[in-house]
């Protein structure tokens, strides 16, 4: 005879799952959707000029995003991987207009130069290509990817802050792969630190400069994540529409017959 799950065992099943879902490896360290719009200083521990903004994604006007506006401006929050550990570090990135700025992540408190990123994502106002730091070398980066102005990109960077290297993931959709891995043009895959040294990454950090003409981006950042554990995550860990509809109706599913099982248990 076959046994009947009772709707609280259905209930707890959904929530058991949700739960598991909820605690994957991937930490979300900004997501903006909390914050206020306008100047994100001081905004859940954001230092910047008054320039950077939290904005309406310009692709999505449910979706709050950075937006950095000016040249030679600096934005910086607190996210710390220590010295000896390897995570990967996702977020999504935009932009409008060639611009000279990098992204990355620094050992220093108060960060105001190229040379204090450790591992360093560059965009520069002479193209539109992505480029790294390979090492210490002044201003030379290798070019690992061709983009498009207007486009969102997801960016993987596994980052060794042991050995004082990073490996980069990117496409535009869905979880990275192997064909999404990016290379040097001499085919190297593993780029050095801009700066290394024996100690922990302690801020998220973003520099912009000026150089070129006419406007500045503006250079669009969101939902920056950190993963809690060395394995070689490659998961999107942004929920897609439908799976915040299925969290949310999970969610609805288990109040609803906890509540009916709460009655009938009072009923008997």
């Amino acid at each position: 005879m076959k046994r009947k799950i009772s709707a609280f065992g259905i209930a707890f099943l959904v929530s058991l799952f949700f739960v598991v879902y909820a605690n994957g490896a991937f930490v979300s360290i900004e997501d903006f959707e909390s914050l206020d719009i306008g100047s994100i200083n001081g905004q859940n521990g954001w230092v910047a000029a008054s320039s950077t903004l939290v904005a309406v994604d310009p692709a999505e006007a449910s979706n709050q995003v950075l937006s950095v506006t000016e040249a030679s401006t600096l934005v910086r929050k607190s996210m710390l991987l220590v010295q000896g550990d390897e995570r990967m570090m996702f977020l999504r990135f935009r932009f409008e207009k060639q611009l000279s700025g990098s992204f990355g992540l620094s050992h220093l408190s108060s960060p105001d130069e190229y040379s204090d990123f450790g591992p360093e994502i560059n965009l520069t106002n002479a193209s539109t290509d992505l480029r790294i730091a390979n090492g210490e070398t002044l201003g030379v980066y290798d070019e690992i990817a061709e983009l498009d102005t207007g486009t969102w990109y997801n960016l993987w960077v596994l980052v060794d802050n042991l050995n004082n290297e990073s490996e980069v993931w990117l496409n535009t959709e869905g979880d990275a792969d192997s064909g999404d891995k990016l290379s040097n043009d001499d085919a190297e895959e593993v780029f050095g630190f801009r700066s290394g040294g024996v100690r922990d990454l302690i801020n998220f950090y973003m520099k912009t400069s000026s150089g070129g003409s006419g406007d500045f981006g503006p250079l669009y950042i969101d939902d920056i994540y950190l993963e809690n554990s060395d394995q070689l995550n490659l998961a999107n860990p942004v929920p897609e529409p439908a799976t915040l509809l299925m969290i949310a109706l999970g969610g609805l599913f288990v109040r609803t017959n906890m509540k009916s099982y709460s009655r009938s248990k009072v009923s008997e």
